[in-house]
């Protein structure tokens, strides 16, 4: 008998196949891997190509007189397989020792094998469980390691600290002035804009590029059906085997039940992608909020701080979806303009002048909504911020009957707020509109030009069902267009308000030095500072040297303006410091001339984190005259203060601050 190269060649890539299957999975278990997407699909594919060999060997028994050695081999061999696709549809158990730290109810999903990842199973007893009964917070499982705040925020974090040092090291140039002794300074070198964008995208790049695979694939499989229909309607117009007919429904389908597979994983991922970039953006916005100079602050109003975290930061997570959409769309599109150039010729030309016409239309409008956008952003960050005043100052409000007044302020500026969405919603309608009809013409074009261009041309079942599953395909990008655009285009509005807040100046800590080395505790020598680094910040204080000796008391006298809080804010380093040396020594205690109370227990605000000592913590309330404000409060120490001690006097607000800085047993 004949000997063919590929009963050669079969065989060796088999075994080959089969020794790198062996080496994945024992590659998997020492890395404590518990479940593989490959090897599932491995065994899956091996198990359904050996269906038709298994029934082509039961087949030829019953043929031939006596089974040959190839017929037994392939009867142990292929339940074999079977057992290791059956195998790996279960995950191992996930490794007894690691790094990531225990939960009392940790997430299915990390233990759940590749197919139960694959049809949600791992969320199945929740379902139930919602079922029968309303769900509470205690029934919810805690978030996977990879998505608690800890890990985004200090991979984020990483990348994005790594960026700004090298941002902020550009020197700063100082001129002195020997006639009036004036000082002024610039960068010498300007300092570059980054955009959060980038670091967004480096710290979660894996996730992005699974989600694109998937999306991908499953933008493929939305073009098997309408090749299979095809199929399936020659098979009718023809006398073809009874089989073939049911093949090609159970293969369109396993191919629908697939498409939906991807698609509901690839939100799934994104939608996850998203709220790592909401809890990345908000934890980097609450700290740079921190860390803010006073010159930047002059600009950043506290409404607009809270929009960022709020607002700025959910656009992240409602775009995150649609950001592969965007240029698989065009791909899909693209992809049925080939296929029904195929079926229909010159006539898709009609289709594609359509979708041309109404691509400018949709630009127009797209940068008419990006501009309401902004506008309506900054009226509501002004909204915020005079709610937050009206709020803070309630008792201001109420003493002086200025109720009405501020109510229509603010719905007048509500006012304008709802206009600017009014206008947005209509543009938004048109958009929707235009895109929604663009199906409907697409199709009605590129068939009457089928049509009319010549009298052979007849829409036959097979070109018409093709063509319109052609155009549904195509359908769904066109309908997620208007959509797609609206949330691309807050989702820029949204980085650039983040990027202009991100990229303001920081207080430069390195402005004060903490020499232990030195006797004093307290020193200034030659200081100028300023409020801000612009040209038309002038220096504050100039030429001041201060030197405070240990355990001396020193009193800053002077009138209004004269700058008594500007030089306490030189030493904390909230002043750009424009020359000179200043140093501190041992731990600071720092009593603000506007309190900051905090919404917990009198004796929680004091003691501020620290361990209670009681002996130490009576002599603190004695000292700072609070006795008398305890006794009058119903709970003593352990009443509750109100948000920013609205049920204290301004009087007990600055005690209870004096109060925790003499307990704090501060240095200085």
């Amino acid at each position: 008998e004949k000997v063919y190269p590929v009963s050669l060649w079969t065989p060796a890539i088999l075994t080959l196949t089969f020794m790198l299957a062996a080496v994945i999975l024992v590659w998997d278990r020492v890395r404590g891997i518990h479940t593989s997407g490959g090897l599932l699909a491995f065994w899956l594919v091996l198990s359904l190509a050996g269906v038709f060999q298994f029934r082509t060997e039961l087949r030829q028994v019953g043929i031939t007189e006596e089974p040959n050695f190839r017929f037994y081999l392939y009867m142990i061999y292929y339940p074999i397989v079977v057992v290791m696709l059956i195998l790996n549809l279960f995950a191992d158990p996930l490794p007894r020792v690691t790094d990531r730290p225990k939960t009392e109810k940790p997430s299915p999903v990390e233990s759940a094998s590749f197919a139960s990842l694959c049809f949600f199973g791992w969320y199945e007893s929740l379902i139930w469980k919602g079922f029968r009964k309303p769900l509470t917070i205690d029934d919810l499982w805690n978030l996977r390691y990879h998505d608690t705040s800890d890990y985004v925020v200090a991979k984020f974090e990483k990348r994005w600290n790594k960026i700004m040092k090298k941002n902020f090291e550009s020197p700063i140039a100082i001129n002195y002035a020997k006639t009036n002794g004036a000082v002024t300074s610039q960068r010498s070198k300007p300092r570059k804009r980054v955009s959060v964008t980038g670091t967004m995208f480096k710290t979660f790049w894996l996730s992005i590029l699974n989600a694109g695979i998937i999306k991908v694939l499953n933008d493929c499989l939305a073009f098997v059906n309408p090749h299979l229909l095809h199929y399936l309607m020659l098979f009718v117009e023809s006398k073809d085997y009874m089989w073939k007919g049911f093949m090609y429904a159970i293969c369109m389908l396993l191919v629908a039940q697939l498409q939906t597979i991807c698609l509901h994983t690839f939100s799934y991922v994104m939608y996850t992608l998203g709220l790592n970039w909401r809890t990345a953006l908000v934890s980097a916005i609450y700290k740079k909020a921190l860390r803010i100079s006073s010159s930047a602050r002059k600009t950043s109003s506290m409404g607009e701080v809270v929009n960022l975290m709020a607002v700025d930061a959910q656009r992240c997570v409602d775009c995150a979806p649609h950001l592969h959409m965007a240029w698989t769309g065009i791909l899909t599109v693209i992809a049925c303009m080939f296929f029904l150039w195929r079926i229909i010729g010159v006539a898709t030309l009609a289709g594609m002048a359509v979708l041309i016409i109404l691509t400018p239309v949709n630009v127009t409008i797209s940068k008419k909504v990006r501009t309401l956008q902004l506008r309506q952003m900054k009226v509501k960050d002004e909204r915020v911020k005079i709610v937050n005043e009206v709020l803070s100052g309630m008792k201001v409000l109420k003493l002086y009957a200025w109720e009405p007044s501020f109510k229509d302020y603010i719905l007048a500026i509500r006012e304008r707020e709802m206009s600017l969405l009014k206008s947005a919603a209509l543009w938004n309608a048109s958009t929707s509109f235009f895109w929604l009809c663009s199906s409907f013409l697409v199709s009605f074009a590129s068939f009457g030009v089928f049509v009319l261009l010549d009298e052979r041309n007849v829409l036959t079942p097979e070109i018409a069902f093709v063509a319109c599953a052609l155009f549904n395909v195509m359908r769904f990008p066109i309908y997620y267009t208007p959509m797609m655009v609206q949330f691309i285009i807050q989702f820029l509005v949204a980085l650039k308000r983040i990027n202009k807040f991100m990229n303001a100046d920081e207080l430069d800590f390195t402005s004060v030095s903490h020499d232990t080395n030195k006797k004093e505790p307290l020193i200034i020598e030659d200081g100028t500072f300023s409020w801000g680094t612009e040209e038309d910040d002038k220096p504050v204080l100039r030429n001041i040297t201060l030197k405070v000796q240990p355990g001396q008391l020193v009193a800053v006298v002077g009138p209004i303006g004269a700058g008594k809080s500007s030089l306490l804010s030189a030493f904390l380093g909230e002043m750009v410091k424009n020359s000179g040396f200043v140093n501190t020594k041992g731990k600071i205690a720092y009593v603000p001339q506007q309190a900051w109370i905090q919404n917990t227990s009198v004796r929680e605000n004091i003691t501020f984190g620290n361990t209670f000592e009681k002996k130490e913590y009576n002599n603190t309330v004695k000292n700072c005259a609070l006795t008398p404000d305890l006794e009058m409060l119903p709970g003593g120490d352990a009443t509750e203060i109100g948000e920013k001690g609205i049920n204290l006097s301004g009087g007990q607000k600055q005690r209870v601050s004096l109060a925790r800085a003499v307990y704090s047993d501060a240095d200085i």
